[in-house]
């Protein structure tokens, strides 16, 4: 098709359309992407605070007790220890631990 853009005998204007178009089509599904990773977070976070810790985008509790907890995410494995840990909230691919944090390995 590109090839052919210039060529004597073809049809420059319907060439340059279905060109242009199909540059605009690639520019919009760029940008679509780009929206996607922005919106859409899939990297594994933890945020730790006096008495809590909160996880975003872990795959799976790996061991629980109220001393230690194993969360599992794409790169490897996180170890919270402390006391008198629990679950306060769980998502699909969110939890909040509560309790006294000694330490968190990552």
């Amino acid at each position: 098709m590109i090839n052919g853009l210039f060529d004597e005998g073809t049809d420059k204007e319907g060439t340059y359309s279905v060109f242009f178009s199909y540059i605009i089509v690639v520019m919009v599904l760029s940008l679509f992407k780009n929206m996607e990773r922005y919106f859409v977070d899939r990297e594994y976070r933890i945020t730790i605070d006096k008495n809590r810790v909160h996880i975003m985008n872990y795959l799976e509790i790996v061991d629980f007790s109220d001393t230690r907890i194993v969360v599992r995410y794409d790169g490897g494995e996180s170890v919270l220890r402390g006391t008198n840990l629990v679950v306060s909230k769980m998502q699909d691919d969110e939890i909040l631990i509560e309790g006294k944090i000694c330490s968190v390995e990552v």
